[in-house]
């Protein structure tokens, strides 16, 4: 008896040495997020990492409709309304047992949509061939470009530029088999901006956008598996990315983008090397050894 419950005992404490969270650093991604569409309901705790992208920081009216860095139309700015391509804020929070990266695009309104409203007493104001397709359609784009950290990266960029661009892009050619088009794919590497430089789809990283953005499901959530393994990608030293919303035939707002940003390692799973795993068996044979040593003793009492 004394040793079954020794073996138990061994087998629990070593699988929690193998698994254990790391102690220090960032704070690690404990399970999946449950998508509903609203980045800041679901993006909460210490695991999520958020890049405020507007209002203007330092702007004294920023408080106030078209004070972004996307213009708007001011006949949007006096019905109070935000076009739904000004970016609020881009959160990530990546869980480390399934190497799933969830990445959630935060809008004003409904991202996507020029006039940031439904309604259609509002939108019949605007009889100017203003574009709005359904299901992110036309040339409407919303992308996150990512970029692993290399040796040469300034302080406003990668050395590389981007490697990876997950959404949906702008030229619909290029869209994946996802809701809207979704497509996780490599940089194409043409100068026309991280929306029409979807390359060839990464099959191994595809994740999935959550919704196609509506009233009801206002932002743009989605993930990339295998995030670790995003090509030149090194988790040790953190990523880059960046962001675009925006379409051409919106004449009456702007895109938005939010510029590179670079975030520390998200990995949340420390591994013991085996040196330690060795001494920790040691140490639990010997205890296990004495203990049995015991029993027999109590035994021949």
């Amino acid at each position: 008896m004394v040793r079954r419950t020794l073996v138990r005992m061994s087998l629990a404490v070593l699988s929690f040495c193998l698994v254990r969270p790391a102690l220090a650093g960032q704070s690690p991604s404990t399970g999946t997020i449950n998508f509903t569409g609203n980045v800041a309901q679901d993006f909460t705790g210490g695991s999520v990492t958020t890049i405020v992208n507007d209002p203007i920081p330092g702007n004294p009216s920023q408080s106030q409709p078209g004070q972004y860095h996307n213009g708007q139309d001011p006949r949007l700015t006096s019905l109070g309304l935000v076009n739904g391509f000004a970016i609020q804020d881009l959160r990530t929070s990546y869980n480390a047992s399934t190497d799933t990266m969830y990445v959630g695009v935060h809008f004003f309104s409904i991202a996507g949509n020029p006039y940031g409203t439904t309604n259609p007493a509002v939108i019949g104001q605007f009889s100017n061939g203003v574009s709005n397709p359904p299901n992110l359609g036309g040339s409407t784009s919303i992308t996150v470009a990512f970029a692993p950290t290399g040796a040469g990266d300034s302080t406003s960029g990668p050395a590389s530029g981007p490697t990876v661009v997950a959404g949906v892009p702008a030229d619909k050619s290029q869209a994946g088999t996802g809701i809207d088009g979704f497509n996780v794919a490599s940089y194409k590497g043409i100068p026309n901006g991280i929306a029409y430089n979807y390359g060839q789809t990464l099959t191994n990283n595809m994740g999935a956008l959550a919704f196609d953005p509506t009233a009801a499901h206002p932002d743009f959530e989605f993930t990339i598996k295998n995030f670790s393994k995003l090509p030149g990608m090194n988790l040790a030293n953190g990523y880059w990315l960046e962001a675009y919303a925006g379409s051409l035939g919106a004449v009456i707002a702007g895109p938005d983008t939010v510029a590179w940003t670079h975030l520390p390692s998200p990995e949340a799973i420390s591994t013991p090397e085996p040196a330690t795993i060795a001494l920790w068996l040691a140490g639990l044979g010997g205890a296990a050894w004495k203990l049995r040593r015991r029993a027999r003793r109590d035994d021949s009492v």
